[in-house]
């Protein structure tokens, strides 16, 4: 009786240990983020092992009822099967094999330390905090020429803390919907945060002009578009904002020869038809993307396996293409996520992927004409990070790609636990 007793406690004491650890890095986890891939992925792979380790000795696996983490299973066990019969197995099995880690990541922060997590304020401070950081650096770079961490301004873009990885202003764009969250849900509580939350709200968008990331600014308004449609709240104070944050930017393109370049003169370039050639066929990402659809069309029920189109592209065949920057076809990934899961699982990798991405839109169909409730101010932002991310039009990183991924499903995993909250007890 007394070993069945300690051997009770050892394992609570265990338990109580874990949960600990899993809280506490997940408090690190959005500082982790603008250090890079390597620390907030380790976080992830600790936090998804330790909630594997809780589910297995407890046989917990009630999570895995829930709709997008069942499709999300299927959708890696469908890719690491792609992997395995792939040409480059190897190389494949980078990407896929341990990919399941990010799902038991969102379930982790779902079901267990966000349900756990006493003083969740701390994750808020510590996701608002990360985010006015790189503010802070990036507009420091603009000004000076060099960050905190002494990384040199490029000449069309800035990227703050992120060094030579160029998403500063994909990170602000992606959070942005989360930040306005925190901001507002204080603002109801405490006005004197009105001023924070203008300068956060002005300064974000300029931000994110001056980088130099012409997508990261359309997700910005995307999302901004979103929140204004939904929020009705938010829409004096975002409007008021975005308007002076546009005649600031219209200000500085006067004198920023740079920024000008990069933000107006490329797009009306690219956008140009030349030729009779429309901007895909004259564009080294048109090149990629008719290079990933073609492909695709080789390759329409299996596909060529994830991380494999950096070899496919090198095909002799797909030099002829009809792209003027046909030579340019080749890259890590085929910079459009849709496309990506085209080439590399086929029409069933892509088909249990847009059930995946139709369960993320029924989310917003729910909140419309079912969730729209005064207490559930923080459930549609991560709705809207994810929404933005999941735009079908735009150049992206890969998907599968571990910083894109970390962001993703932590903003899955914040959508998925305040569901539960609100609306599932």
């Amino acid at each position: 009786m007394r070993s069945f007793i300690n051997k009770f406690s050892r394992k609570n004491t265990y338990n109580k240990i874990s949960l600990k650890l899993a809280i506490f890095l997940t408090f690190c986890i959005p500082p982790a983020i603008i250090s890079g891939p390597f620390l907030s992925d380790l976080f992830v792979s600790i936090i998804a092992l330790l909630f594997l380790i809780k589910c297995v000795s407890k046989s917990e696996y009630y999570w895995i009822k829930n709709d997008i983490i069942f499709i999300l299973i299927i959708f890696y066990i469908y890719i690491l099967i792609g992997s395995l019969s792939s040409d480059y197995i190897l190389l494949s099995l980078e990407s896929s094999l341990f990919y399941f880690r990010f799902i038991l990541f969102a379930a982790a922060l779902a079901w267990w330390i966000l349900p756990n997590m006493k003083k969740s304020k701390i994750l808020f401070y510590s996701i608002l905090i990360s985010y006015l950081f790189v503010l802070i650096d990036g507009f420091i770079q603009y000004y000076t020429g060099t960050d905190i961490f002494g990384y040199k301004l490029q000449v069309y873009h800035v990227s703050g803390p992120f060094g030579d990885d160029l998403v500063l202003g994909k990170y602000l764009a992606i959070w942005s919907a989360v930040v306005t969250g925190i901001l507002i849900s204080k603002l109801i509580f405490k006005r004197e945060k009105l001023l924070l939350s203008i300068l956060v709200f002005i300064t974000a968008d300029l931000l994110i002009f001056l980088s130099g990331q012409r997508v990261a600014f359309f997700m910005l308004l995307m999302s901004t578009s979103l929140i204004l449609l939904f929020y009705k709240k938010y829409k004096l104070l975002r409007i008021s904002t975005l308007v002076l944050s546009l005649i600031l930017g219209i200000l500085i393109l006067s004198f920023n020869k740079n920024i000008q370049t990069q933000m107006i003169d490329k797009t009306i370039n690219q956008l140009t038809i030349k030729e009779g050639k429309y901007f895909l066929q004259d564009d080294f990402y048109g090149a990629i993307y008719i290079t990933a659809y073609n492909i695709f069309l080789d390759n329409p029920i299996f596909g060529i396996g994830v991380k494999n189109y950096r070899e496919e592209c090198k095909n002799a065949k797909y030099s002829e293409i009809s792209a003027t920057e046909s030579f340019y076809r080749c890259s890590t990934h085929p910079h459009n996520t849709y496309l990506q899961i085209l080439a590399e699982t086929g029409i069933i990798g892509f088909s249990i992927f847009f059930i995946f991405v139709l369960l993320v839109i029924k989310r917003l169909f729910l909140y419309i004409f079912v969730y729209s409730r005064n207490d559930n101010i923080y459930y549609i932002f991560p709705l809207i990070g994810l929404l933005t991310i999941l735009w079908p039009i735009m150049p992206t990183n890969s998907f599968f790609n571990n910083w894109s991924s970390v962001n993703f499903f932590f903003l899955l995993a914040l959508l998925l636990n305040w569901e539960k909250k609100f609306f599932m007890n």
